[in-house]
């Protein structure tokens, strides 16, 4: 508080750390929302059992004081009120309770849009930029330079990284990309860079962690950031609960104070750009719903690339797993 930061969290779950709070304080229907919201952080459904235990910590951290009674009812009333606030999974009552069969609404709606959004990239038309040819774009093409030429990054590419490289190279405004450790990706990666250079597009590649970034920026020679950097950038804000917001240019950004102006002009995607998520097996779906309304709020395209059978999202993942149509 002293240094001009309020988390307006504490008005409704006060910190253990601070004097003992009445069970009557609490605001009860918050609290029961944001026990879905932790949970649908986590995984996309729970059942019973889970909405309980998550409202015993949510009780063991709010600093609540009060006796055994109260607390009783406290806790089986924030259950209550968390069950009422599920979706139901599955459209039959009865069900033994140890089933996972509930969710949120929230969780619902970033799911739907995700798919919605992976759709509608799918199905707008597009070409793979044929590997005989020279790029459309390159203002210094010559009539039968093809993309394998020499200078043009291809060569020691094999058949199918030509093709990753020519399909990255073309329009597609969605790319599903998977392959296993040891297929070149590095090396794809770094041909597509040459190829969308000289078409004077940008590759832009985004990974769950920073230090992929990193190996990623060094590796291939393109900007790459984490996701939730870029996320960041661009208003997004997330507190410790898992909750979204996101901020509009001239808002007060809560966690500094300071007015969000935007985003810094290395973080900015124009049309045709390829916003490369790599890794994408482990990204979380909020912060893929985050990366797609970016993309498409700037008409760049995105490229999926990764192994669904490697580690899995720290979240809620399943990225790749949506379908596409």
């Amino acid at each position: 508080m002293g240094l001009g930061y309020h988390d307006p969290g504490l008005a409704r779950i006060p910190a253990a750390a601070a004097q003992p709070v009445r069970a009557g304080a609490l605001d009860r229907d918050a609290a029961a929302r944001d026990v879905l919201t932790r949970l649908g952080a986590r995984r996309s459904g729970w059942n019973a059992a889970d909405v309980r235990g998550e409202v015993e910590q949510l009780i063991a951290g709010s600093g609540i004081s009060c006796g055994a009674p109260a607390r009783l009812e406290l806790a089986e009333d924030l259950t209550a009120r968390a069950l009422a606030g599920c979706v139901p999974l599955l459209g039959r009552r009865g069900l033994p309770e140890h089933i996972t069969a509930l969710t949120s609404q929230q969780v619902v709606d970033v799911e739907a849009d995700l798919t919605a959004r992976f759709i509608g990239r799918a199905a707008a038309p597009s070409r793979t930029l044929p590997g005989n040819v020279p790029a459309s774009a390159h203002p210094g093409a010559h009539p039968g330079e093809g993309l394998a030429g020499a200078g043009l990054g291809w060569d020691g590419l094999d058949a199918g990284q030509r093709q990753v490289v020519a399909a990255m190279a073309g329009d597609h405004r969605l790319l599903v990309i998977e392959g296993a450790a040891g297929a070149g990706k590095t090396t794809t990666l770094a041909a597509t860079r040459t190829a969308l250079d000289r078409q004077g597009r940008r590759l832009v590649v985004v990974t769950p962690t920073l230090k992929a970034a990193t190996i990623a920026a060094q590796q291939v020679g393109a900007p790459a950031f984490s996701a939730a950097w870029l996320a960041h950038q661009h208003g997004y804000r997330w507190n410790t609960d898992g909750e979204w917001t996101r901020l509009r240019v001239g808002d007060l950004d809560p966690l500094t104070g300071h007015t969000y102006t935007g985003p810094a002009p290395g973080a900015m995607l124009k049309a045709g750009d390829l916003l490369l998520v790599d890794e994408a097996g482990m990204l979380d779906q909020d912060s893929a719903r985050a990366l797609m309304v970016i993309a498409d709020t700037h008409h760049a395209r995105v490229a999926l690339v990764g192994d669904r059978h490697q580690l899995p999202a720290v979240g809620r993942g399943g990225v790749l797993d949506r379908p596409l149509g």
